[in-house]
C-alpha cells in the first residue's frame, strides 16, 4: 500500500470511530453485506434471505434473551438461536469483528428495532 493510501485509510478509520453510534453502525452494517440477506427500515434494506431485523424485539422475547444479548450472540453466534422458518448456518459468524464496531452494530440494530434508529 502506498503512503498516501495508507493515510487515508487511517483518516477513514478515525473519523468512523468519532461518528455517532448510529453512523458508525450503520456503516459496519452497510459494509457488512446486512442488507444482502436482511430487511432493515432504518438502512433501508429489503433482504429476505434471512431474519427481518425490524423484528428484533420479538425474536429475543421468542428466544428468551434481553434484547441486547440477544442481538449480539446472533451476530458473534448466529447458530445460537435461529429464528423459525429460516436454515441454520446461513449467515457466517461475524465474531471477528472489532469490539468497537460490534457494538456499534448492536446499538444500531437494537435502536433501529425499537424505531430509534434511522
Amino acid at each position: 500500500m502506498k503512503p498516501a493510501a495508507f493515510q487515508a485509510w487511517v483518516h477513514e478509520q478515525q473519523n468512523a470511530a468519532k461518528a455517532p453510534p448510529g453512523q458508525a453502525g450503520q456503516a459496519v452494517f452497510a459494509s457488512n453485506g446486512c442488507a444482502s440477506c436482511h430487511t432493515l427500515k432504518a438502512a433501508n434494506a429489503t433482504g429476505t434471505a434471512g431474519p427481518d431485523l425490524d423484528k428484533l424485539p420479538a425474536y429475543a422475547n421468542q428466544a428468551g434473551k434481553p434484547l441486547e444479548a440477544f442481538v449480539k450472540e446472533s451476530i458473534v453466534d448466529p447458530n445460537a438461536y435461529v429464528q423459525p422458518g429460516f436454515p441454520k448456518n446461513l449467515m457466517p459468524s461475524f465474531s471477528t469483528l472489532p469490539a468497537d464496531q460490534l457494538d456499534a452494530l448492536v446499538t444500531y440494530l437494537v435502536d433501529s428495532s425499537k424505531g430509534g434508529g434511522k
